[in-house]
């Protein structure tokens, strides 16, 4: 029963971090922008 409760905790992390990493891609996807800055036209 002991190596259950250690593949629960891991299969949880992994999980967790794929959940994570979705979320933060979404959120910098959303976050580009195209134009440039002032200081780098011209």
């Amino acid at each position: 029963m002991e190596m259950n409760i250690y593949l629960v905790i891991i299969l949880f992390v992994i999980v967790g971090n794929y959940i994570l990493d979705i979320v933060v891609e979404t959120l910098n996807v959303r976050h580009t922008q195209s134009d440039l800055p002032e200081e780098y036209e011209g």
